[in-house]
C-alpha cells in the first residue's frame, strides 16, 4: 500500500504564462496550511508539477521536513489553450474525455499522463507515504480515474479551493481511502456551480427562508445531542420565523436561485472577557448544500464584516464535532472557556476564537 497526499496549489496570480504564474500574496500565505495539516505527518517523498505556483505551495512543507521536491512533467495542469472554463467547453470537455479546444488538452490527456506519472512514483515509493504538488483539472482526472463517478459537479465543488489538501490510500491498482483533510474556499461567496450566492437578508421571503433553514437544520444537527421533545415542543417553525422576523439585522443569507439554503448572523461580541471582539451568532445550512461550500462562503462573507475586530469568537456545543471540525478549518481554536446552558437537558459550550493576529491558531 502508499499513502499520497495530493496538495492542490493555493491561489496564483491570474496574469502570466500559464507554467510560470506564481502564488499571489494571499496564496503565499495560506501556504501555511500546507505545513501544519502535513508537517507532522511522516512523509518520505514529495513530487510535484512543473508550474511555479505548485512549487511554491509545497516547498515550504518540504524545507521543514527536509525533503528535495522532485519535479515530474507529466503532473503539470491541463493546457487550456487559451481557453480556462467556458462554461460551455467545461461541460463538453468532462462529457467528453477526448475533446479539446484548439491548442488545448482534453481531460483523457491530462488524465493518462498523470496516471502514468503516478505509478511510476507508486512502484518507487511501495510501502511508503508521499505528498504530491498538483493541480485542479490534474487531481480531478486522477480521481476521475479510480472513481469514473467523479465529474463535472465534483470538479465544480473542489474548483475555488486553494490550497485542497487530500489523503489517498491505493493498494493494488486501487485507490482504496480518500479523506478530504483541508482546504481554503477562494469562491468569494459564489458556489462552484454559480448558482448559490451570499447577500444581506432583505426581505419577507428571506425571513421565511431563514427560519424554515433553522428549524430544519436544528433538527439535521443537533438529533442525538438535544432531545427530541424540546426539538419538537420548543423549536417549532413558528418559533424560527419569530427569531428572524426579530433579528433580520447584521444576517447574510445563502440562496440557490430564490430558495434560502443557509445563513450566518453576525456583530459585536455579547459576552464578558473578550472586549472588542466580533462574533458569529449563529449559522446553519441545509444538510444537503453541506460540503459544497457553502458554509464556507457564509463564514468569508460574516467574518468579511466583522473585519475591524482583531479577534473574532463563537460559542458551540462540546458534543457537535462535525461544527467544531469546521470551525477549526477555518482557523478558530476553543480558548478554555466554557459555559452550561439548557436546552430540555444540561449542556456545555465551549467557546472558539478567531485571532487574526496571533500565527498560533490551531488548524
Amino acid at each position: 500500500m502508499i499513502k499520497v497526499y495530493f496538495v492542490r496549489h493555493a491561489k496564483p496570480e491570474t496574469e502570466g504564462e500559464d507554467r510560470y504564474r506564481p502564488l499571489c500574496a494571499e496564496g503565499m500565505a495560506d501556504t501555511a496550511l500546507v505545513v501544519r495539516t502535513l508537517g507532522e505527518k511522516k512523509i518520505d517523498a514529495v513530487y510535484c508539477s512543473p508550474y511555479i505556483r505548485s512549487i511554491q505551495t509545497v516547498e515550504g512543507l518540504a524545507e521543514s521536513l527536509g525533503l528535495p521536491i522532485n519535479i515530474d512533467e507529466r503532473l503539470h495542469e491541463r493546457v487550456s489553450g487559451g481557453i480556462w472554463n467556458d462554461r460551455e467547453k467545461l461541460v463538453r470537455r468532462w462529457e467528453d474525455h477526448e475533446f479539446n479546444e484548439k491548442n488545448g488538452e482534453s481531460i483523457g490527456s491530462v488524465q493518462r499522463r498523470n496516471i502514468a506519472a503516478l505509478e511510476d512514483i507508486f512502484a518507487a515509493n511501495d510501502g511508503k507515504t508521499v505528498v504530491i504538488g498538483t493541480h485542479g483539472t490534474a487531481l480531478s482526472a486522477i480521481f476521475n480515474y479510480y472513481d469514473p463517478s467523479f465529474g463535472l459537479p465534483e470538479f465544480l465543488r473542489i474548483m475555488k479551493w486553494m490550497p485542497y489538501i487530500v489523503e489517498c490510500d491505493f493498494e493494488d491498482g486501487k485507490m482504496i481511502k480518500k479523506t478530504e483533510l483541508a482546504w481554503l474556499d477562494k469562491s468569494d461567496g459564489v458556489s462552484y456551480d454559480n448558482r448559490v450566492t451570499v447577500t444581506a437578508l432583505a426581505t419577507e421571503e428571506d425571513i421565511k427562508g431563514r427560519a424554515f433553514v433553522h428549524f430544519k437544520s436544528w433538527r439535521e444537527t443537533y438529533s442525538g445531542i438535544i432531545g427530541d421533545d424540546y426539538l419538537e415542543r420548543v423549536m417549532t417553525r413558528e418559533k424560527c420565523y419569530e427569531i428572524a422576523k426579530r433579528f433580520p439585522n447584521n444576517c447574510l443569507v445563502a440562496k440557490d436561485g430564490g430558495s434560502v439554503v443557509g445563513f450566518v448572523c453576525y456583530g459585536e461580541y455579547r459576552g464578558d472577557g473578550l472586549e472588542g471582539a466580533g462574533e458569529i451568532s449563529a449559522i446553519y445550512v441545509l444538510g444537503e448544500y453541506q460540503r459544497r461550500g457553502v458554509g464556507h462562503a457564509l463564514m468569508d462573507a460574516a467574518l468579511s464584516k466583522l473585519e475591524k475586530f482583531g479577534k473574532v469568537a463563537l460559542w458551540v456545543l462540546e458534543d457537535n464535532e462535525k461544527a467544531i471540525g469546521f470551525y477549526k478549518k477555518l482557523g478558530f481554536y476553543p480558548d478554555g472557556a466554557q459555559k452550561e446552558i439548557t436546552l430540555g437537558t444540561p449542556l456545555t459550550e465551549i467557546r472558539m476564537i478567531l485571532d487574526r493576529a496571533s500565527k498560533e491558531n490551531n488548524d
